[in-house]
């Protein structure tokens, strides 16, 4: 566990050091060694998402941002942007890189024992309450941002979805309360 952590924190530092000018000296080793330490972590690239996500901060920043000094096929573009997000970008991939890796290579009893350590006992109580309840909330979640989708907006936009996040709270609390009973139920039948 201690050489997966060690290389979680050399990547994160090799992020935080990547610039302009040292960025092909750090990144593509880095990528290399995460390749070779856990593949499964470069699945994230198989999300379209993730994916449309990385393409506009990487194409979209350079053209709405900054003086507009270079062009490509005749679309002008910030040069100085450009390399601003391409090295965001490669940040942005180190760091999700290495959390995918020490969350892949790591388990949750081995972060809880490790945590114990430093007198935070509970941890693995809370994260896997955290698991069990995260798929509701995310149910929540979607369900009432359909409802914000197909409720007719007679309102300006900013009151609309102030409604929708106040009714997401709303629902979330109940929900969180319906569970500390449930669990409250469990416990005392035991």
């Amino acid at each position: 566990m201690k050489r997966y952590f060690y290389l979680f924190i050399g990547i994160l530092i090799s992020a935080v050091l990547i610039n302009q000018t040292n960025q092909w000296f750090i990144f593509p080793p880095m990528i290399l060694i995460l390749f070779l330490v856990n593949r499964q972590a470069f699945h994230i690239f198989l999300n379209w998402k993730f994916d449309f996500l990385l393409f506009n901060l990487f194409v979209g920043i350079p053209l709405l941002l900054g003086k507009k000094d270079a062009s490509w096929y005749g679309i002008p573009y910030s040069s100085e942007y450009f390399l601003m997000s391409l090295v965001m970008i490669k940040r942005s991939i180190l760091i999700l890189l290495g959390i995918k890796m020490f969350t892949n290579k790591i388990s949750i009893q081995q972060i809880s024992r490790s945590l114990q350590k430093i007198h935070l006992q509970r941890f693995s109580e809370v994260f896997s309450t955290a698991l069990r309840v995260l798929p509701e909330v995310r149910v929540i979640t979607h369900n009432t941002y359909r409802e914000f989708k197909r409720t007719p907006r007679d309102k300006n936009i900013i009151s609309h979805l102030y409604d929708w996040l106040v009714k997401l709270a709303v629902r979330i609390l109940f929900f969180a309360d319906q569970y500390y009973l449930d669990q409250l139920k469990h416990q005392k039948q035991e």
